[in-house]
C-alpha cells in the first residue's frame, strides 16, 4: 500500500471495498471527519458499535493499549473498527517504535484500524525537542515504523479545496436543501467566510432557512453569514471607495472588538488596494486579469474583477496616494508603541479623505 487520495477513497468506499489499515491526516478536518465516519459506518454494524467499535484516545494511550483494541475478535460483525486520534507517531520511544511498526505490518484480517492526524502531511514532522534527545537509535527506529506505515496502510492526506471546488460544493448543497445557489455568488462566499468547509457548510445552512427555499443572493450573503477578518478588511474597503467612511468604521470596531491584531487588518486592508494598482497597471501594458492570475497566483479571479469594478473610476495618482497611507501606517505600526486603534482609525479617515 501507499499514499492514497481522496478521489480514490471515496471510489473503494462506494464499491464496498474496505482495507485494515488507514491513516487520515490533512489541512481540512471537514473531509477527514467525514470520511471517518463512512469508514466506520462501513465496517460496524448499526446497532453493535458498543462491541465492534474501539475509539482511543491517542494522547492518553500506549502501543499496547491499541494491540488490545485491535486485537479483539467482532461480534455478530465483518469487522473489528479500532480508531485512534491524535497518537504522538513523532515522541514515541525506541522501544515503543518498534513495537508499532512491527505490529501494523500485521494486522489481523477481521480489524479496520485508523490513524487520524491533526498533522499536514504523513510521516509527520517531530518538534525540535523531540527530535534531539539523545537516544541513539530513536530517530532509527521511528524511520522504520513510518517505512512500515507506508507498506502496510493507505494514507490519505485531505488538503483545502480550491475557490472553484468549494463553490460546486455549495452550489450542489443549496440545491440538495431546495435552494438555489449560483457559482458566482458560491464563490462571494467563499469570499467572506474562508476554505474551512466545516465554516462554510454551516453557514450555507443559515442561508438556506433564511431564504426559505429560494434564492441566495449576494445581499443576504453579505448580511448573514459570519465573514472572516480578511472579508470584513475588503468590506471596510468598499465602504471608504462609495464614501460611507462611518461605516468602515464601525467595520473596524467589529475587527477590534473580535481582538483581531491590527497588524492583521492593515495588512488585509492593503490587498484591494494592491488588486486596483495592479489591475490597472496591467490594463495600461495592454493585459487582463487573467494575465495577473498566473503571474501573481491569484486562486480565481474574483479579487481582480471586484478591483476592476471598484477602481474604474479612480485615477492612478489617487491609488498610489492610498498605497502610500497605508504604508506609512505600517511603518508607523511597526515602529511606534501608542494606541493601534488610533493609528487604523486616523488611516480610514484620510483613506476616506482621498477617495471622497
Amino acid at each position: 500500500m501507499a499514499v492514497g487520495s481522496e478521489l480514490t477513497l471515496k471510489k473503494e468506499l462506494a464499491a464496498g471495498k474496505l482495507r485494515n489499515l488507514y491513516v487520515l491526516c490533512g489541512k481540512e478536518p471537514y473531509l477527514r471527519d467525514f470520511y471517518l465516519q463512512k469508514i466506520i459506518s462501513m465496517a460496524v454494524s448499526s446497532g453493535f458499535e458498543q462491541f465492534n467499535l474501539k475509539k482511543l484516545d491517542g494522547t492518553a494511550c500506549e502501543v499496547s493499549d491499541i494491540r488490545e483494541a485491535a486485537e479483539q475478535m467482532p461480534l455478530m460483525g465483518a469487522y473489528n473498527c479500532c480508531v485512534v486520534k491524535d497518537f504522538p507517531l513523532t515522541s514515541l520511544r525506541s522501544a515503543e517504535a518498534e513495537e508499532l511498526g512491527q505490529y501494523i505490518r500485521s494486522v489481523p484480517e477481521s480489524t479496520v484500524l485508523i490513524f487520524v492526524l491533526r498533522d499536514d502531511t504523513f510521516p509527520p514532522k517531530a518538534a525540535k525537542d523531540e527530535a534531539a534527545d539523545g537516544e541513539k537509535d530513536r530517530k532509527k527506529k521511528r524511520k522504520e515504523m513510518f517505512a512500515a506505515f507506508t507498506e502496510s496502510a493507505y494514507i490519505v492526506s485531505f488538503e483545502r479545496k480550491s475557490e472553484r471546488e468549494l463553490a460546486a460544493l455549495l452550489v450542489s448543497g443549496a440545491k440538495r436543501r431546495g435552494c438555489v445557489l449560483t457559482p458566482q455568488h458560491a464563490g462571494w462566499m467563499v469570499n467572506l467566510c474562508g476554505n474551512d468547509l466545516y465554516t462554510l457548510l454551516n453557514e450555507l445552512e443559515k442561508l438556506c432557512i433564511a431564504a426559505g427555499n429560494g434564492t441566495i443572493d449576494e445581499a443576504l450573503i453579505t448580511r448573514t453569514v459570519v465573514k472572516t477578518a480578511e472579508a470584513t478588511a475588503f468590506e471596510i474597503a468598499d465602504n471608504l471607495l462609495t464614501g460611507w467612511v462611518g461605516q468602515a468604521l464601525a467595520a473596524l470596531q467589529i475587527l477590534l472588538d473580535q481582538k483581531t491584531p491590527a497588524q492583521m487588518i492593515l495588512g488585509s486592508l492593503i490587498f484591494p488596494f494592491v488588486d486596483m494598482y495592479r489591475i490597472k497597471v496591467a490594463q495600461r501594458s495592454g493585459h487582463n486579469a487573467r494575465d495577473l492570475m498566473k503571474c501573481f497566483s491569484y486562486s480565481s479571479s474574483f479579487r481582480l474583477d471586484k478591483a476592476q469594478k471598484n477602481g474604474r473610476n479612480l485615477s492612478m495618482a489617487t491609488v498610489r496616494r492610498c498605497l502610500a497611507i497605508l504604508d506609512d501606517a505600517d511603518r508607523c505600526l511597526k515602529s511606534r508603541s501608542g494606541s493601534d486603534r488610533i493609528l487604523l482609525e486616523e488611516t480610514l479617515v484620510k483613506l476616506g479623505a482621498v477617495l471622497c
